[in-house]
């Protein structure tokens, strides 16, 4: 009997400015979410003028670059999607069809956030890191958990924003000084129906202060 093909869980990784950790939490959840195949897609604004939009797959597992670290992870496919907002939906198709296919889908983006289906939406950031991209509320306001880099505390413009998009606590998950967050695959299981008690990490919350 023809059971149909399972359909992959859809993450995304969202941020408040560049440089953050979207990346690296990328490549954890690679790390994470297995045994079924992965793929990743980060979106890039265009920031040239012209309107110009690509979506390009890489096959070369590097450290030299985001979709090379997801595949050096792990990854059985990345794409870097250079993409104005008018194209976005383009986006949120190929994530449809990753998924159908059977991956797990990573998606880092905070663009992205409210266009496609999301079986759960972390949002990084670093207290070290004061900048504040336009995109982040979008994504802030559908968040799982915050991520906190290495170090870093809930800044109070953070914990601003969390208090009007949503009422209760909200999980806080910690990057160790070496950029892993032990736990994590038992704990996204959880979080996505896969069953079990929930295990560490133990996620502090925005609530109370401290």
């Amino acid at each position: 009997m023809n059971r149909g093909r399972r359909a992959g869980r859809c993450f995304v990784v969202g941020g408040h400015s560049r440089s953050v950790g979207k990346t690296a939490l990328a490549v954890a959840l690679v790390r994470a979410v297995g045994p079924h195949p992965v793929a990743t897609v980060k979106v890039s604004a265009h920031r040239h003028g012209g309107g110009h939009f690509a979506i390009e797959e890489d096959a070369e597992p590097t450290l030299a670059t985001s979709t090379g670290r997801c595949l050096a992870a792990g990854a059985a496919r990345a794409f870097l999607c250079r993409c104005p907002d008018g194209h976005l939906h383009e986006v949120a198709a190929l994530v449809r069809v990753l998924s159908s296919g059977g991956c797990d889908v990573v998606v880092e983006s905070n663009r992205m956030a409210p266009l496609v289906a999301a079986d759960l939406t972390l949002f990084v950031t670093s207290s070290d890191t004061p900048d504040w991209k336009a995109s982040s509320e979008m994504c802030l306001a559908r968040a799982d958990a915050l991520v906190l880099a290495p170090g870093s505390v809930v800044s109070p413009r953070v914990r601003g924003a969390v208090e009007t998009h949503r009422r209760g606590l909200m999980p806080v998950l910690h990057f160790d000084p070496t950029w892993c967050i032990p736990g994590l695959s038992r704990w996204v299981s959880f979080m996505t129906g896969g069953g079990g008690r929930l295990p560490a990490p133990r996620p502090s919350s925005t609530q109370p202060h401290g």
